[in-house]
């Protein structure tokens, strides 16, 4: 898959729920595209990733791909530059397994390693050459992994990498083909919709063969518009081209562009946005008729200074509103309507609601906030959350700053219930208790880092007071760097979560991770080490946070996931375990899931993991210690083994004690008394 696909789907996938609630904000942010976590189920999962220092690098990032070892044996993988359109600047592979680096590649060549059997992985990172006259910057390889022994080809696959865009982000061009299907007479019409502002420069224009049939440009407001016409002599394929440059300060804009045939068929209807301006959010109208679209600005942390929305159906502006407030307007039919919406805040913060209703009844509801996901400009970021309550009750909200890798400097959050009073709370650390209706509700929280390149963790947990399904239980990465993945424990038990650096192409400028298990912190580590942590069957987070260096534009970090193995189970004995002076016996011993063992006291040195062994002749009690380790850690046992006293000499006239001398004294008496009774 090219990277214009994965960026496709990286942003088809923002929109999607978890678990069953609907995170409205981005869940993962900065060098990570997708919002969709990665389940990861113990008991031993392994994975790679490679990041772009920046969002624009990552969505020109190439799929990683994978193959299959079936036997074990010699193979050998070569990396082509098809130097189609221009030859790549820079050209790495890197081919990885189990989490760990197999081997990397600089430039095209080949080269061989042993394999085993099982999975790998192959990451291609290039850098085309310039634009030329005749090429644009973009470049194309060939990856071949072949078995030598049978000179068998395992897996090969070919792919482009573009470079960079050149236009600013205020700069946004849409290219498409009309499909003509009558000769005639056809009207192009253009309209600005200012939103936030009109833009500063457009450049429309269709063609046909080798010539350009429409070119409109300079301002074209949204009431009067631009429009002109083209003749198509023939039916077909006509492109169609269009580039527009948004107005700063705020570099977003948005206009819509509608072709019409003879006898009104349309044939081009849609609304584009701009530059910064966020994409639309789609909404379904039951019917056509009566609708009424509102605005409301919750003015927390304090009040936007600028809110505005267009509702649009393809090229047909429904509604505008430029405020807080509402706007009725007519739907002339079902057909799906697209919200454009922009908002400022004074203080770089905020939040605002939307409703759509028809009468009474709604039929799109949302809480937002500015901005949306972290802004590095800010320092700050805003998530917002929506939830379907299912009783009246209190509910209990706590954000928690996790203090990791560093502390927050504010938190506040929001809450919307379906009916009832917003309510607003600030701080570092927030326990709140709120009356949420049956129905939907909704939850913004914004936090504060310490500064731009500060990055934090915080808990957040919405659930009921009395007890029961919580609405909500996860950490959220505030910063440029942090991206996350799900794991999935099955089965209680101690688990090692292992993050390394590849350095692929080069070191992280800074990595450390994060397990959580809802909104508690589980374990933390920095840079290539391990975390071990005890679990529960449920829903963990691994929370990384990475830095590729200022001097490489991507770096690559593995990560593996495995049950904690046991400690060594040792067992350890003599026979006898007691001998006379100058005696001697039998040690046995076994060891399972020990890697190393090792003797000491009465004896040393080295042992292999299972054995019997004479000891030396004993003159004393003697203790002996075998210790043995394994990845599980380390086991000791110890035997005692006594030396009994040497046997009483019978002979050769040798004198009694004193001691000896009265025992025998009370013997004799002994006898005397009990001869008496006879």
């Amino acid at each position: 898959m090219l990277a214009a696909e994965r960026a496709a789907q990286s942003g088809a996938a923002r929109g999607r729920g978890l678990r069953g609630v609907r995170i409205c904000g981005a869940l993962i942010i900065g060098v990570k595209l997708s919002s969709a976590s990665v389940m990861l189920a113990a008991t031993h999962t392994a994975s790679v990733e490679t990041l772009g220092a920046t969002a624009e690098l990552q969505a020109l990032l190439p799929q990683s791909r994978e193959f299959i070892v079936s036997a074990g044996g010699p193979v050998r993988i070569t990396l082509s530059d098809l130097a189609a359109p221009e030859p790549f600047v820079e050209l790495q592979l890197l081919v990885s397994r189990g989490g760990q680096k197999v081997l990397a590649l600089s430039g095209a060549g080949a080269q061989q390693f042993p394999a085993t059997p099982g999975v790998y992985s192959v990451q291609v990172l290039g850098t085309p050459a310039p634009a030329t006259d005749t090429s644009s910057p973009a470049g194309t390889f060939d990856v071949e992994v072949r078995e030598l022994t049978g000179n068998t080809v395992l897996f090969q696959f070919a792919a482009g990498i573009a470079a960079l865009p050149s236009p600013p982000r205020a700069q946004s061009t849409v290219a498409a083909t009309l499909q003509i299907e009558t000769a005639g007479t056809y009207q192009v019409t253009f309209n600005d919709r200012s939103l936030p502002a009109a833009l500063s420069l457009i450049d429309v224009g269709v063609f046909g063969g080798n010539d350009r049939l429409v070119t409109i440009s300079g301002p074209c407001s949204a009431a009067a518009g631009c429009t002109t016409s083209f003749t198509a002599s023939t039916p077909g394929s006509y492109p169609l081209l269009v580039a527009a440059t948004a107005a700063n300060p705020d570099q977003a804009g948005l206009y819509s562009l509608r072709v019409s045939g003879p006898g009104g068929a349309v044939v081009y209807s849609a609304t584009q946005p701009v530059g910064r301006l966020a994409p639309a959010t789609a909404i379904t109208l039951p019917a056509a008729g009566g609708y009424t679209l509102a605005a409301t600005d919750h003015e927390m942390p304090v009040a936007l200074s600028a809110l505005r929305f267009r509702l649009m159906q393809g090229a047909t502006e429904l509604a505008a509103l430029n405020a807080s407030g509402s706007v009725a307007f007519t739907a002339p039919s079902t057909n799906p309507a697209q919200l454009f919406a922009f908002g400022r805040a004074v203080a770089g913060t905020g939040t605002y609601s939307l409703r759509l209703a028809q009468g009474a009844q709604s039929v799109f509801r949302d809480l937002r906030t500015l901005p949306d996901g972290y802004d590095v400009g800010l320092n700050a970021g805003g998530y917002h959350y929506t939830f379907d309550v299912p009783s009246t009750t209190s509910y209990r909200l706590r954000l928690r700053d996790l203090n990791f890798p560093a502390p927050l400097a504010q938190l506040r959050a929001v809450v919307v219930p379906a009916s009832g009073t917003v309510q607003a709370v600030n701080g570092t650390d927030i326990d709140s208790t709120f009356q949420l209706a049956a129905g939907p509700a909704w939850l913004a929280v914004i936090g504060q880092t310490s500064g731009p390149s500060a990055n934090s963790l915080l808990g957040v947990s919405l659930a009921p007071v009395a007890g029961g399904s919580s609405l909500l239980d996860r950490a959220q990465g505030l910063g440029p760097l942090f991206s996350t993945q799900t794991l999935i424990i099955p089965a209680a038990g101690s688990y090692d979560v292992t993050i390394r650096d590849l350095q692929f192409p080069a070191a992280f400028q800074e990595l450390a991770a994060a397990v959580t298990r809802g909104p508690e912190l589980v374990g933390q580590v920095f840079g290539s080490e391990k975390i071990r942590f005890d679990a529960q069957p449920g829903t963990y987070s691994l929370n990384l946070l990475a830095r590729p260096s200022a001097t490489a534009q991507y770096a690559t970090w593995g990560f593996e996931l495995a049950d904690t193995p046991p400690a060594p189970v040792l067992a350890l004995s003599a026979d006898p375990v007691t001998v006379p002076r100058d005696g001697t016996t039998t040690i046995s011993w076994s060891a399972i899931a020990a890697t190393a063992c090792s003797a000491t006291g009465g004896w040393s040195g080295t042992r292999a993991l299972s054995g019997t062994e004479t000891s030396a002749v004993l003159a004393a009690d003697t203790t002996f210690t075998l210790s043995c380790v394994g990845d599980g850690g380390s086991t000791s046992r110890s035997v005692t083994v006594a030396v009994s006293a040497p046997a009483p000499d019978g002979g050769g006239g040798g004198s009694l004690g004193a001691g000896a001398l009265l025992g025998l004294a009370g013997l004799l008496g002994a006898l005397r008394r009990r001869a008496s009774r006879y």
